[in-house]
């Protein structure tokens, strides 16, 4: 009886951590950094070295997910993808950024086939597991492999980071926002970010 408790409580606090939400108080330039983000070294689907350096001098919006996933990502990238759609006069200042969680299956060459699906300007990063655990981390998402051999799935957090034109996290996006409600977070948030760098 003692096991099974124990048991439920670690399962739950798990859950908790996997869908928890980054504070719903959004806006990060408003209350102080918060704590997502970082240092990073990955690859394009070009096998060029992308850095952290990226996220400098526009905004960003990184997901994490992995191509075989069969709804959550592909849904959320495609809403992604209406939503910038809608937001030409930003097409220069917004960088939307897909970071594979399964570098093992997801080579160059089916991250070039994914991203014909989505925004051309969406760009696709992968890295050794080591640096997968690494840009993870930094960014606060939990991810765990489930199966085995080549016949597995990736649980792991959904959640779309808005970062500033420092790379700083602004705010976020949710795999239960439709395209509307992206194309409102990343504008409010373009928004109030240029007032407060206004603000002396």
């Amino acid at each position: 009886m003692f096991l099974s408790l124990v048991l439920c409580v670690v399962i739950a606090m798990l859950g908790a951590y996997m869908f928890a939400r980054p504070s719903d108080d959004r806006d990060a330039s408003a209350t102080g950094d918060a704590l997502i983000g970082g240092t990073f070294r990955l690859e394009d689907m070009q096998g060029k070295i992308v850095t952290e350096s990226i996220l400098q001098g526009r905004y960003s919006l990184v997901y994490f997910g992995f191509t075989y996933c069969p709804d959550i990502c592909p849904a959320t990238l495609m809403h992604l993808t209406h939503a910038l759609e809608q937001m030409p006069e930003y097409a220069d200042q917004i960088q939307p950024i897909f970071i594979t969680l399964d570098p093992e299956r997801d080579t160059p060459e089916v991250l070039r086939a994914y991203q014909s699906n989505f925004h051309p300007s969406l760009m696709m990063l992968r890295g050794t597991l080591e640096q997968t655990k690494q840009v993870a981390d930094a960014y606060k998402v939990f991810y765990q492999k489930e199966g085995s051999g080549t016949n597995y799935s990736i649980n792991h957090t959904g959640y779309g980071y808005v970062m500033d034109t420092q790379g700083k996290y602004i705010t976020h996006i949710t795999h239960d926002d439709d395209a509307k409600t992206i194309e409102a977070t990343l504008r409010q948030a373009i928004m109030n970010h240029k007032v407060h760098q206004r603000v002396p």
